[in-house]
C-alpha cells in the first residue's frame, strides 16, 4: 500500500481535486460557476457607432497645405532651405494656423541621398544639375496624425 501511494498518491489527489472543481462548476445550485458567471453584465460596451463622429470629422479634416517657391542654386553657395522668407515656405493646416516644415530627403543629381551627411540649414551644392529636395509638415488633430510630403526641384550651376 505504501508503495502504491508513493507512485500514484499525486494521481489521486489531482484527480480528487479536479473532481470537486468541475462538480463546483457545473452544480445549479446558488454559488456554481456558471451560476456565478451568468450573473455578470457588461457594465459599457463599444461599438462603431460610438467613434462615428470623431472619426467623420477626422476624415473631412484636409491634410496640411504645403507651398515652396524654388530658385536658382550656386555650386559653392551655401543655402539655408528651411528659411521661410528666401523660399516662401508656408504651410498651414485646415485652420489656417501656420505649421513647421521639415525636409526628410535631399537627393543630388546622381541619385544619391544626401540628407545623412548634409545639413539642410547650411546645405552647399557642389554638382551641377537637379537636386530633389522633400519637405514635410504636420499637426497632430484629436490625436490623429494628418501630414504633407512634397519634392521640389532645385537647379545648381
Amino acid at each position: 500500500m505504501k508503495t502504491l501511494m508513493e507512485e500514484y498518491g499525486k494521481i489521486i489527489a489531482f484527480v480528487i481535486l479536479m473532481g470537486g472543481l468541475i462538480v463546483y462548476m457545473f452544480s445549479h445550485q446558488d454559488g456554481g460557476f456558471l451560476q456565478e458567471l451568468s450573473k455578470v453584465r457588461a457594465v459599457e460596451t463599444v461599438g462603431d457607432a460610438d467613434n462615428a463622429e470623431l472619426l467623420s470629422d477626422v476624415g473631412k479634416r484636409s491634410n496640411p497645405t504645403l507651398n515652396i517657391k524654388t530658385k536658382k542654386l550656386r555650386i559653392g553657395t551655401a543655402y539655408n532651405l528651411l528659411d521661410k522668407q528666401e523660399y516662401v515656405i508656408e504651410a498651414r493646416n485646415a485652420d489656417s494656423t501656420e505649421l513647421a516644415v521639415s525636409i526628410t530627403s535631399i537627393v543630388n543629381p546622381e541619385g544619391e541621398e544626401l540628407l545623412d551627411s548634409v545639413s539642410p540649414e547650411s546645405f552647399r551644392p557642389d554638382k551641377t544639375g537637379v537636386y530633389a529636395v522633400t519637405y514635410e509638415t504636420h499637426e497632430e488633430y484629436m490625436s490623429f496624425l494628418k501630414s504633407t510630403e512634397k519634392t521640389y526641384q532645385f537647379v545648381a550651376d
